[in-house]
């Protein structure tokens, strides 16, 4: 049984419901039966055969309706049956790829064999050319959004783009967001190797780079990944097309840590490979993405104490979502050094 054919068919099956239908017969049905009554040369015993027929069409429409819910809750049952599956394979898969990567790219940085076989002191270069090339092929990922939702993320953006308040991007990468947030005073660039801030960074001038707050976190880890950043600090935390490339566990520890590093008020904005949506589901069968269903983001995030904001999608895979730390936004700061940024 194919998953993503499986969620295709429970998405089309959920767009149903008889509730607006009954609801249009009735009406239709009590105009008939009103004419009818109303006219005096119409026995009763039409009048009554009618009305019982009235019944019979009201208890068919609940007799389907209720049919309709049990074959929705069977296929949803079949999906819950499946989805087991796909986590392990997810993440076994992760875990494969981050082992690799351990090996062919961490090194000691003390000693390696050259070609010749003979020891030598200092960085490995086939290492080094294998750091390079993940760290290009990490930058080359992309997620497609028509141009009208990106617009719209990014006015979401701006809302929090203030220098009294500080911000966090995850994964900048080579998209243009990081422009929209300069404003936030610190801001602060996480990824997994410093290399993979750099085409972020190297869009400002020398001064604001040294402004700029980086950090390289290590997700092997299973828990206090982000424990070098303040708590209760951040405003808003971006992180757009990253969890698209992240398995359900990894979300959910970063969902877990970002909620104690946000302040009260604070949002953490994000976009994830939709797995509710069978476009999703389809990445992850072909191995391009993991699996991870939306509604089982939005109820880990709420079971860690997280209200969901704003959500907005296209018919892709990708999602882009918002969940706020509850309370109010507030700020201590009474001015800021007045100064422009200027882009290379």
């Amino acid at each position: 049984m194919i998953l993503s054919e499986l969620v295709n068919f429970r998405n089309e099956l959920f767009k149903y419901s008889l509730s607006g239908i009954k609801e249009n017969t009735d009406r239709e049905v009590e105009k008939i039966a009103h004419l009818v009554q109303t006219q005096p040369f119409v026995s009763a015993e039409l009048i009554n055969d009618l009305e019982e027929k009235h019944k019979n069409v009201q208890e068919t429409f609940d007799k389907f309706e209720s049919s309709l819910n049990v074959t929705k809750n069977y296929v949803q049952n079949l999906i819950k049956n499946i989805e087991p599956k796909w986590f392990e394979e997810s993440s076994q898969r992760y875990k494969n790829q981050f082992d690799q990567r351990i090996q062919k790219i961490h090194n000691d940085g003390i000693t390696y064999y050259d070609d010749y076989g003979v020891l030598r002191r200092g960085q490995d270069p086939i290492k080094l050319q294998a750091k390079n090339d993940f760290v290009n092929q990490i930058l080359n990922k992309s997620i497609t959004l028509p141009d009208e939702i990106k617009q719209i993320i990014r006015s979401r953006i701006l809302k929090y783009a203030d220098w009294h308040y500080t911000g966090m991007i995850i994964g900048p990468g080579t998209e243009s967001f990081i422009n929209d947030m300069v404003a936030n005073d610190p801001l602060y660039l996480i990824d997994e190797y410093v290399e993979l801030l750099y085409p972020a960074m190297s869009k400002f001038n020398e001064s604001y780079q040294q402004r700029l707050r980086t950090y390289a976190i290590n997700e092997c880890s299973n828990d206090n990944m982000l424990e070098k950043l303040p708590n209760n600090q951040f405003a808003i935390c971006m992180a757009y097309n990253y969890f698209d490339h992240r398995p359900i566990h990894i979300i959910e520890q970063y969902v877990k840590e970002l909620f104690k590093k946000l302040c009260s008020g604070g949002v953490l904005a994000m976009t994830f490979n939709d797995c509710d949506r069978s476009s999703g589901v389809v990445l992850a069968e072909n191995f391009n993405s993991f699996y991870t269903p939306g509604n089982l983001i939005v109820d880990l995030a709420k079971n860690i104490g997280y209200q969901e904001i704003f959500r907005i999608n296209d018919d892709g895979p990708t999602t882009w979502i918002e969940l706020k730390k509850p309370g109010n936004l507030s700020s201590v700061r009474g001015g800021q050094s007045l100064a422009k940024i200027y882009h290379k």
